[in-house]
């Protein structure tokens, strides 16, 4: 990678591919999404960190590395969908976000945050109605279960 944002002792480095990982860990691989997209959020967007995150999206499946076709969790999918938020919002090419959300796959606990990011109030609504509460009723939950198991 042509991008010189780190120095060759630091804990993460950029492999062959772009993709930011540790170079101690052989399967650092499988987490590089998460880490690329913040460092291409914190280095103000860089073209070749870009192209990096768009060579693990192929034909609606995401990959955790170019290299490599294990399919993505849900948390790399929810950094990969903040990526391509932020660039169309880079590129001002807010018509192809809702046709990109609507090729991600549904998964449990998303569904609603994605339709709220392409400007659906009534689920922007009802995500912050589920989701902040469920919180607060989680946390409750947990603490009282601690509390009882002396944990």
């Amino acid at each position: 990678m042509s991008l010189n944002l780190q120095s060759k002792t630091s804990y993460y480095q950029f492999d062959d591919a772009g993709m930011l990982v540790v170079p101690t860990d052989e399967l650092s691989w499988r987490d590089s999404i998460g880490r690329t997209v913040l460092a291409w959020i914190a280095y103000g967007e860089p073209p070749p960190l870009a192209r990096s995150l768009e060579r693990c999206y192929s034909e609606g499946n995401l990959w955790r590395h170019p290299k490599h076709t294990e399919r993505s969790s849900r948390d790399h999918w929810s950094y990969f969908i903040i990526y391509r938020k932020i660039k169309s919002n880079i590129e001002h090419r807010f018509h192809q976000f809702p046709y990109f959300i609507d090729q991600v796959p549904r998964m449990r606990g998303m569904n609603l945050w994605m339709k709220s990011l392409t400007g659906n109030k009534r689920a922007e609504w009802w995500y912050y109605f589920w989701a902040i509460p469920g919180a607060r009723i989680g946390n409750f939950w947990l603490k009282l279960l601690r509390k009882i198991g002396n944990i």
